[in-house]
């Protein structure tokens, strides 16, 4: 508040005050006179104003003498001048630090110098120990919670000594202070001690009313009722915050704060900011911190055109911008180490999508500043940065940060809802469902957007559907309603209910509906269409003759899917439909149309972690065969890949990381997947800082250590044809070595070409054993090497739950774990229904009746044999993707998992080896939980390694082999 020393000290005093004093008390008030004027002068004014009162003040201190009391108040004035110049720069996002750290100066001579004069009764202490409760006030917003306390100490001081006291001066200093300590609780987050502050001046004033304005102190009854609605605004509480402020604005219609404010409820409550809104914006921009911060948070997430940029921040520089790029940018050339302005540029990447370069904003405001407490922007920047983490899909580093914040935070509801969030995207979806459970059932859960709301109980609802079971899936429709019941033509609560629908066979039509009604305006999610042409098929198998228009819906929506993804279980579902189809007569129209529908669809892939369709379908001798026809060997394919898919799913790794419980237990037995690999290896994965980090690779299966790598795959294949004769004849067509490079009965001149033995697939290999002296003969050299045990969030280690129609457990950009099957071919071809061979039997008996239509196809004189060969080319990718996933018992003692990926874009190694080398990238940081050096390894070259690598800081624990070699 204005007029500390002209409404109150220069009353009623006892002596005569000087010349100077008076000038410098005049000095005092003028600086607050300016600081509350800020929004009205342009900020370079109002500086070059507290410039010249600093020189003014400094003139005076120079006449001062030896007066230790006017020099007392010629400290406070200067104190209270930088307190005022750092607020000033910090409103308009400039820094601020060394005008706050010269008034903390200021203020501390001050306090220790003597008083002006013994009628002065201590007041000059008092105001200076208030000033020093703001400065730690305003400087705990980005700091340590401790500045909340400093200043409440210093509040609490002030108030205790004035109030019951009569005099004017003294009841001002007591409200102020009652203002402030309630402002130091808001930081502290207590907000229940922030509102008795402020009810209590609220009261006070309505009490005393006509005495108050005359005394000039309704300024504090407004800053009450708005700190009131900041209360509120915090809480999440904003249809009671937008009250507040509107009331404020009854009793003055031009309150900046409370204008502000009102444009962030509107945004919070998800109104459209209006043109009223928008003058506000308009006339504040630039001048108040809180405007434009707010301002520059809706443009990131709304994108406002140039037009509207260039109208908003017309009044703060005589500059054009045309995005709120360059205005970030702008400011943040002035002001550098503003950690707020670096949180909106964190926002901005996040925005765009550059998630390392607002992971590296966000941990640099972190590392300035690690306080996680409610409010900070530390907390901001730590919880951004995990939702980073997630959209990379790093999704164990997301949840750590989490866990992190909460351990300082319990109650932090949107932390808790990240890391449900977190769960259920890593397929935990139980405890992904209790999580979200527990946050619903709590009070804060009511505060949220209705945005928010909805959000998490899709979430919760899709939980419990993915968990399958009868009672799970009930749940999930009982919670989706009431979705329905906030928001009606909700798309994503809608395609969620037409799931659960679709899991009853009574309840089908119904599901049609919904899917139906999901798709007006587009419907972000990706499987829809997927969903809808398999329920319409689960229909049409309960009636086949009564529902034969949904084969027919199925065909025109085909037609529309060839713009809209269809996922591949949703394509072996109508290789399945077309065959039904072949057997009746009356339909032989309609399934040719089907096939010239399925030639041109477009396949979810990206997302499915394969390319093996659309780069046949960008082929042009593929594109120049009929549609019908290239429906039919589409039909095959698909298929064919059906199978596939399920004898990798039947050997992929599903519960490394179950629960906390589950991984310690692993760790003991030594069951978390090891690289063995050579110290050079190494080397070149912890690079120094300065140079590039090196990614885990994957190498052709050509350069495998035997062999006969593959070959065991083959044997089964040609047990899974009618004769041994078509088995050798199809296969030879797929697996060219067969024939070429072994083809010795045939003159050099008709010779076919040499045919690389293993194609398009890359491998590497890990081991459950951690210490096995054959491991470290095998794969190190000389038993000196390493092996290497990857941080958790590594690995693409997921359980599919419950009923996941038209959903693959991972996307191209997982790296899922496979373990190797050890048998040998009498124990194959002798397995009998039930056993746990059986399932891939006939897995494989399947791939190869789709080879032999397959082939059958191909007799049309239409496809051409070189149009052959490039289908056969994407065949073999596809069996090669699960041939190496079978060995010969003789190496079980390996307890090999592998990882596996097909590329048709390797990179090339060219000076590590003689012959270059074919490789492909893990795109993943590289972390280890711990590296085990070999037995052979002298004790001096174990602690050079030892130093070295605790000092790159991507190991948690070094360890040495307990194997004993010679």
């Amino acid at each position: 508040m204005r007029n500390y020393f002209r409404g109150n000290f220069r009353e009623n005093r006892c002596r005569t005050i000087s010349e100077l004093e008076g000038q410098l008390k005049e000095i005092y008030d003028q600086a607050d006179e300016t600081y509350e004027n800020r929004v009205n002068n342009m900020h370079d004014q109002n500086m070059k104003k507290y410039q010249e009162f600093l020189k003014e003040v400094n003139r005076i201190m120079e006449e001062l003498g030896n007066d230790s009391g006017e020099e007392k108040l010629a400290n406070l004035v200067r104190g209270n001048i930088y307190l005022r110049m750092g607020q000033s720069q910090s409103d308009v996002l400039k820094e601020s630090d060394i005008y706050y750290q010269n008034a903390a100066e200021c203020l501390e001579i001050a306090l220790k110098k003597e008083n002006v004069s013994e009628d002065d009764e201590g007041e000059l202490n008092l105001l200076i120990k208030l000033n020093l409760g703001k400065y730690f006030r305003n400087i705990g917003q980005n700091g340590s919670k401790e500045h909340f306390k400093s200043a409440l100490d210093y509040f609490s001081e002030v108030k205790e000594q004035c109030k019951d006291k009569g005099k004017r001066w003294r009841k001002h200093l007591c409200i102020d202070a009652s203002v402030n300590m309630g402002r130091a609780y808001e930081g502290l987050y207590e907000f229940e001690s922030a509102n008795g502050k402020y009810n209590l001046i609220i009261g006070e004033y309505e009490k005393e009313k006509d005495e108050w304005n005359k005394m000039g102190f309704k300024g504090y009854y407004i800053q009450a009722k708005i700190r009131k609605g900041l209360v509120y605004r915090k809480q999440r509480e904003y249809e009671q915050a937008e009250e507040a402020f509107q009331e404020v604005l009854k009793s003055d219609p031009n309150n900046v704060d409370a204008k502000n404010n009102l444009v962030v409820c509107h945004r919070k409550l998800e109104k459209r900011i209006d043109n009223n809104d928008k003058k506000i914006i308009e006339e504040y921009f630039g001048k108040n911190r809180f405007a434009t911060v707010n301002y520059l948070k809706w443009a990131i997430k709304n994108k406002p055109d140039e037009e509207e940029i260039c109208e908003i921040t017309k009044n703060m520089l005589d500059k054009h911008y045309g995005s709120v790029e360059e205005i970030i940018e702008d400011m943040l050339k002035e002001n550098p180490k503003d950690r707020e302005l670096q949180l909106i540029q964190m926002l901005q990447f996040k925005e765009k999508r550059e998630y390392e370069k607002a992971i590296e904003v966000g941990q640099n405001i972190y590392e300035n500043m690690p306080f996680i407490r409610r409010g900070t922007i530390s907390l901001k920047a730590y919880f951004n940065m995990a939702q980073c983490l997630m959209e990379q899909k790093k999704f164990h580093r997301a949840k750590k940060i989490l866990t992190d914040i909460l351990d300082e935070c319990s109650e932090d509801i949107l932390a808790q809802i990240e890391i449900a969030r977190c769960e259920m995207c890593m397929r935990e979806f139980q405890k992904a469902s209790e999580k979200y459970k527990a946050v619903k059932g709590k009070e804060e859960f009511r505060k949220l957007s209705k945005k928010d709301k909805i959000n998490l109980l899709n979430d919760l609802s899709m939980c419990y559907l993915r968990m399958g079971e009868a009672e799970n899936i009930k749940e999930a429709g009982n919670t989706v309603d009431e979705v329905l019941r906030i928001r009606s033509k909700n798309r994503k609560a809608l395609y969620i209910k037409a799931l659960c629908c679709s899991k009853s066979d009574e309840k089908l039509k119904e599901a049609i509906q919904y899917f139906e009604s999901a798709k007006p305006q587009g419907c972000t999610e990706l499987y829809l269409e997927s969903d809808l042409i398999s329920c319409r098929y689960a229909l049409w198998k309960k009636d086949k003759k009564q529902n034969m228009n949904q084969i027919e819906a199925i065909n025109r929506q085909l037609k529309l899917v060839q713009k809209t993804p269809c996922s591949l279980e949703t394509c072996a579902e109508l290789s399945e439909l077309l065959d039904d189809l072949e057997e009746m007569e009356e339909t032989i129209e309609l399934w040719k149309d089907l096939c010239s529908a399925i030639s041109g669809i477009n396949l979810i892939e990206k997302e499915e972690g394969y390319t093996y369709f659309s780069s046949l379908q960008k082929k042009k001798k593929f594109i120049k065969l009929e549609a019908e026809k290239r429906g039919k060997i589409l039909k095959e394919l698909f298929g064919l890949f059906k199978e596939i898919k399920e004898i990798k799913g039947l050997c992929r790794i599903t519960n490394i990381y179950e629960d906390e419980e589950e991984i310690k237990a692993e760790e003991i037995n030594g069951k978390k997947p090891a690289h063995y690999t050579s110290l050079n290896t190494l080397k070149i994965l912890l690079p120094k800082d300065d140079e590039k980090e090196e990614k885990l690779r994957l190498w052709n299966t050509a350069y495998m250590n035997d062999p006969f790598e593959g070959e065991l795959f083959i044997k089964m294949l040609k047990k899974g044809f009618e004769s041994e004769k078509d088995a050798q004849t199809i296969l030879q067509k797929y697996f060219l070595h067969l024939q070429n490079n072994t083809a010795s009965d045939q003159s050099q001149e008709n010779k076919p070409g040499l045919a690389p033995v293993n194609g398009n697939v890359y491998i590497l290999s890990f081991s459950e054993e951690h210490d096995g002296i054959q491991m470290w003969t095998n794969y190190t050299k000389h038993a000196k090497g390493v092996c290497l045990v990857f941080e958790d969030d590594f690995w693409d280690v997921r359980k599919k739950q419950g009923n996941e129609n038209n959903r693959s457990v991972y996307s191209d950009s997982d790296y899922p774990l496979y373990k190797v099957q050890y048998l040998k071919m009498k124990e194959y071809t002798d397995s009998e229904s039930g056993s746990d061979i059986s399932p891939i039997k006939e897995c494989i008996q399947k791939a190869c009746k789709y080879l032999s239509e397959l082939e059958k196809t191909f007799q049309d004189e239409e496809i051409k044999p070189k149009c052959q060969d490039i289908i056969r080319t994407v065949v073999t990718d596809m069996l090669n993707e699960v041939r190496f996933l079978f060995k010969d018992p003789e190496y079980k003692h390996e307890k090999e998992l592998r990882m596996i990926r097909q590329s048709y874009n390797p990179q090339i190694e060219m000076d590590v080896y003689k012959i270059p080398r074919l490789y492909i990238e893990v795109e993943k940081e590289v972390r280890f939980n711990e590296v085990r050096l070999g037995p052979a390894y002298s004790e001096t070259e174990i602690n050079e390694i030892v130093s070295w690598l605790y000092a790159t800081g991507k190991v948690k624990r070094v360890v040495r082999s307990e194997r004993h070699y010679r």
